[in-house]
């Protein structure tokens, strides 16, 4: 099995989370966990979105913010596995609130 990087994201609460990044199309396991959808920028990532779901092997297919997200140039997907909806919206929430994505900036603001 191929070995993933991995990104550390750093939320508002001071909290780091460990995620493991795929190129965009790469199939994901099929269990609940919080997403960033990211641009390789060569030496850094940007981040572009922060999401959340029960599926990450189906969240993909047809996701509401798809076009922005080519016309953000995503390149990866970085996922951490989170069974419980209730902690994957609490950490959703603390991401974005340090990270202000701008596809979550455009979306909800």
């Amino acid at each position: 099995m191929a070995m993933h990087p991995t990104v550390t994201l750093t939320a508002r609460s001071g909290t780091s989370y460990h995620l493991t990044v795929f190129p965009f199309g790469t199939p994901l396991p099929a269990v609940g966990g919080v997403y960033a959808i990211m641009r390789d920028e060569g030496a850094r990532w940007t981040v572009l979105y922060i999401g959340q779901t029960g599926d990450l092997s189906s969240r993909f297919d047809n996701h509401h913010h798809a076009m922005a997200f080519r016309r953000q140039r995503a390149t990866h997907i970085a996922a951490i596995g989170i069974p419980h909806e209730d902690r994957r919206r609490q950490v959703e929430a603390d991401l974005v609130g340090t990270l202000a994505p701008p596809i979550n900036q455009t979306a909800h603001g």
